[in-house]
């Protein structure tokens, strides 16, 4: 018979947000997509990195004049990179300089990597010369395309798309030995990357942890593969508004491509070098429901949960959350689930302020957790709320929260983050302002 030993409970240490880095539709910089949310501004464009014109929808969250020769050093490594890859890498470099670190100033062994990345993100371009040769009477003869595989397809091909990919290369460029995790749960991803990485530092497995997610699902394949699901916003007149949390006249999400990382740190280290905080994070809460492969539960019962787990985690209380960042995807059926969540949520007190920053950045899928959290921190910080944009009649289930159509003033003290996925996992931060 095996005796285990009963852990001693250590103090939970303190986790504090040293750095942040993004890049997405608004800018390629912190600075750059800060500014332009605080002004409301929307990323929504027509596609212009690829040709859209047959495509059934044409706009999308895009990250323009991104050089990734810019921001990695070693040339030869780009080749390797997908495009997810180089966004990570991009906004990981950004996230630590804004932290202070420096190599050399830090134990590896105390540094980790949690990340969140998403689907495969193979280019249509990657196999088109090979296919296209292999291609006999119209029909693909596989004995043909044994032999051009062998000498069309890139041999690293692969190591483009692999997850966890974008984490090995984080981890290699800024030498972090710690702990290193690749999370792919969709749109959840990097939201549970996040809370992973705080879990690690609360528990004494690190000290800090280079969090977040990237995605770039803005390609042919990616635009055909939502369509056919019915997810996407149709083009309209006006890009700008295709994305409508919330709204009654809400018809999908608006696809876009990007990166966020923040770097957490355990308090008395950050305090030791004398870092700058940005705020803290307290909580982190997941759940699944298993009703629908695609849909979520049409009451939002995992999100509910997920956030009663965060707010436990937290040891807050309902009365303390300043704002509630949504997922607010614009596909009606998961705006509908969380907003009834929500209301059941805050059933009790009244509802707090909400904020939804797919509204402006649209859908950047496994790093959409990510971005929202960025956002929620900076608005702690600055004490301000940005807008929601487009929602002019709200759906009754979310009558009962206060918005904005543009930047708000608002005493600010803790927040709530949320984040659905289609399959039905959800997952909730919570984050506190420095002073609170």
């Amino acid at each position: 018979m095996i005796h285990l030993s009963v852990p001693v409970k250590a103090e939970r240490r303190r986790v504090v947000v040293t750095g942040l880095g993004i890049i997405c539709s608004l800018g390629l910089t912190l600075e750059e997509c800060w500014s332009a949310i605080k002004k409301g501004c929307s990323g929504i464009t027509p596609i212009s990195n690829f040709c859209s014109a047959p495509l059934p929808i044409s706009i999308a969250g895009e990250v323009k004049n991104f050089a990734p020769e810019q921001f990695i050093q070693n040339r030869k490594s780009i080749k390797v990179m997908g495009r997810h890859i180089q966004l990570a890498v991009a906004a990981a470099q950004n996230a630590f300089q804004d932290s202070g670190l420096e190599l050399g100033n830090f134990e590896p062994e105390q540094l980790g990597v949690s990340f969140g990345t998403g689907t495969l993100n193979a280019e249509y371009h990657d196999f088109r010369d090979v296919l296209s040769a292999s291609l006999n009477q119209g029909e693909l003869d596989y004995h043909i395309f044994g032999k051009e595989a062998q000498q069309q397809v890139f041999p690293l091909w692969l190591l483009k798309y692999i997850p966890n990919m974008a984490a090995s290369h984080v981890s290699i460029m800024l030498n972090a030995r710690g702990p290193s995790n690749t999370i792919t749960t969709l749109c959840t991803s990097s939201a549970h990357a996040i809370g992973e990485g705080f879990w690690m530092i609360r528990n004494g497995l690190a000290d800090l942890m280079i969090t977040g997610g990237s995605d770039a699902q803005v390609t042919p394949l990616g635009m055909v593969k939502f369509t056919r699901l019915g997810l996407l916003a149709p083009n309209g007149s006006t890009p700008s508004e295709a994305g409508r949390p919330f709204d009654q006249s809400h018809c999908g999400m608006v696809m876009s491509e990007g990166a966020a990382v923040l770097i957490l740190e355990e308090l008395s280290h950050a305090l030791k070098r004398k870092a700058k905080t940005y705020g803290e994070i307290i909580g982190y809460g997941a759940s699944t429901d298993t009703d629908d492969p695609l849909e979520a539960h049409p009451d939002g019962m995992a999100l509910e949960i997920a956030a009663h787990h965060a707010l436990q985690d937290a040891e807050s209380r309902l009365e303390e959350i300043s704002f509630v960042s949504l997922a607010g995807s614009g596909v009606p059926f998961m705006d509908i689930a969380e907003a009834r969540a929500m209301s059941r949520l805050f059933s009790g007190c009244a509802c707090p302020p909400a904020t939804a920053p797919k509204s402006m950045i649209g859908h950047t899928h496994a790093a959409s957790g990510a971005m929202a959290s960025l956002v929620a921190v900076l608005s702690l910080r600055e004490g301000l709320l940005p807008p929601i944009l487009n929602l002019r009649h709200p759906i009754p289930d979310f009558a009962a929260f206060p918005f904005f159509p543009v930047t708000t003033a608002l005493a600010t003290q803790s927040a709530l983050v949320n984040t659905i996925s289609f399959g039905g996992n959800s997952a909730c931060l919570v984050f506190k302002a420095c002073n609170a």
